[in-house]
């Protein structure tokens, strides 16, 4: 199975459990699945990890003058433009940022909320 998996965070740079819980998921995925994650750049470890494809995404973090929702907003019009030749059987997107993209790249997909 080709699995596209949103995230936010990932070692080395662990904002929270979320970040933990999306990196052991991945890497357990991995071993007998595709397993492709998307990142923001400014979290994203630059290489591929523990069979894990990583796809830097690239935007501007929130912190640079720019609001969260911005951010947001510009991770998934970049996620759609970098996956859009790519082939995935279902797409996880774990928490609300990664939504607007699971839905517009029209496989079946699953949300996980972490914590609200």
């Amino acid at each position: 199975m080709n699995i596209l998996m949103i995230g936010w965070g990932f070692q080395p740079r662990i904002q929270g459990g979320l970040d933990i819980h999306v990196y052991e998921l991945a890497k357990q995925l991995a071993k007998s699945n595709s397993v492709t994650l998307t990142l923001p750049e400014f979290n994203s470890p630059g290489k591929d990890v523990d069979g894990i494809r990583i796809i830097p995404i690239e935007c501007t973090g929130f912190s640079e003058m720019k609001s969260m929702m911005k951010t947001v907003s510009e991770y998934n019009r970049n996620i759609l433009e970098a996956c859009a030749n790519m082939e995935f059987d279902v797409v996880h997107a774990h928490d609300w940022f990664g939504v607007q993209a699971a839905e517009k790249l029209g496989k079946p997909w699953v949300l996980t909320l972490h914590s609200l």
